[in-house]
């Protein structure tokens, strides 16, 4: 979320999603949920998906971007803040989020484009 609203230079508190994981076969696929939370939809989760694979790709960019230019957590990002991965909605969460791990993922994804 934080790489979309960086990329699409909109407010963070306009979009918004989850992850969740689908077994298919045997393999455990990873599947992410964007809505607009803005009432009637603002168009922001469209401008992902009518851009292809393109647009998402720089979305995921912008997300590692993200993640890997803050500093919090020490050298391996054991930790968040509200630079990178904390915001208000997560708040209930936040001991548990890591921006090494974010980073990390982010990089297997987009090694594999």
């Amino acid at each position: 979320m934080e790489g979309v609203s960086s990329y699409y230079s909109i407010e963070r508190k306009d979009i918004s999603g989850c992850l969740y994981y689908s077994r298919i076969g045997d393999k455990l696929h990873t599947v992410f949920v964007l809505y607009d939370t803005v009432p009637g939809g603002a168009g922001h989760v469209s401008r992902i998906t009518n851009g292809g694979d393109n647009e998402l790709l720089a979305v995921l960019k912008e997300a590692y971007k993200v993640v890997d230019e803050c500093n919090c957590g020490g050298e391996e990002g054991n930790g968040a803040c509200y630079s990178c991965l904390c915001n208000y909605e997560n708040q209930r969460v936040h001991d548990r989020l890591n921006r090494g791990l974010a980073k990390r993922y982010l990089s297997e994804i987009l090694e594999h484009d």
